[in-house]
């Protein structure tokens, strides 16, 4: 193989490793919460911002500071649990 040829393998291997990974670090994040990243070969999730608890019986608001996410699509969400309670009027 000559050294050209070599070269220009090497090359797209490069950039198809770094497109594969990227280049985002999860220490870049600032903010509240947790990011956790599930890898770049995670099927869905990749990032998941986990904001803790809040407790939905007391009224009021939340705020969270979040900053340098990484540049991909978002989906929130909850997650619930404990047991239901019958309401009754």
């Amino acid at each position: 193989m000559t050294r050209l040829a070599k070269f220009i393998l090497g090359s797209i291997t490069v950039v198809h490793v770094a497109s594969l990974f990227g280049c985002y670090r999860v220490s870049q994040y600032f903010g509240d919460g947790h990011l956790i990243d599930n890898g770049a070969l995670a099927a869905t999730d990749r990032y998941v911002l986990n904001l803790g608890p809040i407790d939905l019986t007391q009224r009021g608001s939340k705020t969270f500071q979040i900053a340098n996410l990484p540049e991909v699509n978002f989906v929130d969400g909850e997650e619930s649990e404990g047991k239901s309670q019958r309401v009754t009027h």
